[in-house]
């Protein structure tokens, strides 16, 4: 027995090494990790647990456990003075672009402070950190409207809407200048150094990589903002790695102003260490970090009142597409906000989706009284469980049909295209992800 344990202890281990190395094969990410853990550590930083970076195949750079992690250690503390916020802002020498000032989203005052520190190069108290950031984002937001005709409407439209609303703030960003807000080191105005470009580029690391802080914490400054102070860029973070299954707590501790993550799971040595960026479908993963995640149980298909009504029509042919009975049963559920978050999941259909399914089902004589009382108990009999399944089934049939249609037309427009953008690799793999969560959904339904 004890012989067995050590050897599938010793193919585990050998396994993970396997799917791992330690930063080492590539100077350029030691050289970017070394700066910033060098210039943290002169910072007053100081390492909470035994974690170094690593290579990982599906998550690329992420951090390693060199040692065992107990649940409730603290992974990552990071000094308050060393965290971007508002008032970094506007205690800096930039700050008198902003101070006492039409309001600004946080957004936009600390990607205006990430570019002025990249333009400033290695004088930049932040270089370190400036320069461990990417230069190119895989944020949809930087496709270009050749690129985005390529994706289903569902997927553009957000993207067009996310860079309309970009192009705004930085159009409203530039206005704020003056003719005399100019670089004090070059006399370059910073209408140049606030490019659209650079904007793109600061405004999506602010949008992947920053961190949630209460309004209360580093309130103390002189910029009018226009939404609350909840924003904060934190060195070190962007090498964790997202995960649904990890859990944490994030805090600033109160005693000395840091921000720390503690790990409400435990990890073995040579396993990656997670966070959690929260509880989020692949498509926001997508459109807000540029990526995804295989099997994320947030995923969820949405569907419609009519994708419904089909779904009915088909089990029922004798239903009545448009009476008083169904008039009124449509304005049960809109009032009741039933026909809001219609969507099926791998494990099956979301409970609004169920009760639409019953409530457009259900006999015209039956009282209304007793189908009120059998939803909002959740009470449903065998006979309106097999209903709910059966019209389930052809809606989630339907949509496979859909999106296999929607994935072979976007498949042929890349070929055409010859493109090897990451992103929009990224956006096929999205729609077989939810291939994936169709086809869970129609085995639950035919259990």
């Amino acid at each position: 027995m004890g012989r067995t344990y050590r050897l599938r202890k010793k193919r585990r281990l050998a396994s993970l090494r396997s799917t791992c190395y330690r930063i080492g094969k590539n100077s350029n990410e030691i050289d970017e990790f070394t700066s910033l853990s060098l210039w943290m550590s002169r910072e007053g930083w100081k390492p909470t647990c035994k974690i170094v970076p690593a290579m990982f195949p599906d998550t690329g750079r992420g951090f390693v456990a060199r040692k065992k992690i107990e649940c409730d250690d603290v992974i990552v503390k990071i000094p308050g003075h060393l965290l971007i916020t508002v008032k970094t802002v506007s205690d800096s020498r930039i700050g008198r672009l902003f101070n006492d000032k039409k309001p600004f989203t946080a957004q936009q005052v600390i990607s205006a402070f990430l570019m002025w520190q990249k333009h400033e190069g290695e004088n930049a108290f932040w270089y370190s950190y400036i320069a461990s950031l990417p230069n190119t984002s895989l944020s949809p937001v930087n496709l270009v409207e050749e690129e985005l005709q390529l994706l289903p409407e569902f997927l553009a439209r957000p993207i067009r809407a996310a860079k309309e609303n970009i192009t705004e703030l930085h159009l409203d960003l530039i206005n704020s200048l003056d003719d005399s807000d100019v670089c004090t080191n070059c006399n370059l105005p910073f209408s140049e150094i606030f490019s659209l470009d650079n904007f793109m580029w600061a405004w999506s690391m602010v949008n992947s990589r920053a961190v949630y802080i209460s309004p209360e914490r580093h309130s103390d400054h002189m910029i009018n903002l226009s939404d609350e102070n909840t924003l904060a860029m934190a060195p070190y973070l962007d090498m964790f790695n997202h995960s649904c299954n990890a859990k944490v707590q994030a805090y600033i501790d109160a005693k000395d102003d840091s921000y720390q993550i503690r790990t409400c799971n435990s990890y073995l040595k040579n396993q990656q260490v997670f966070i959690n960026y929260g509880s989020h479908s692949n498509l926001k993963l997508f459109l807000e970090y540029g990526f995804i995640i295989p099997s994320n149980h947030n995923d969820g298909i949405p569907i419609t009142y009519d994708n419904i009504i089909s779904g009915v029509a088909n089990y029922f042919p004798c239903f009545k597409m448009y009476s008083d009975v169904l008039n009124k049963r449509y304005k049960f559920l809109k009032n009741h906000e039933m026909l809001n978050n219609l969507n099926v999941h791998a494990d099956g259909l979301s409970w609004n989706t169920k009760v639409a399914i019953y409530i457009l089902t259900s006999p015209e004589d039956v009282n209304p009284r007793a189908m009120q009382q059998k939803v909002f108990s959740g009470s449903f009999e065998a006979r309106d469980i097999e209903i709910i399944s059966n019209v389930g089934l052809y809606v989630v049939e339907s949509k496979i049909v859909e999106y296999e249609r929607i994935l072979q037309n976007f498949n042929d427009r890349l070929e055409k295209l010859y493109s090897e953008n990451a992103c929009l690799k990224m956006a096929r793999d999205l729609l077989k992800e939810y291939l994936k969560v169709l086809d869970s959904c129609r085995a639950s339904l035919n259990l």
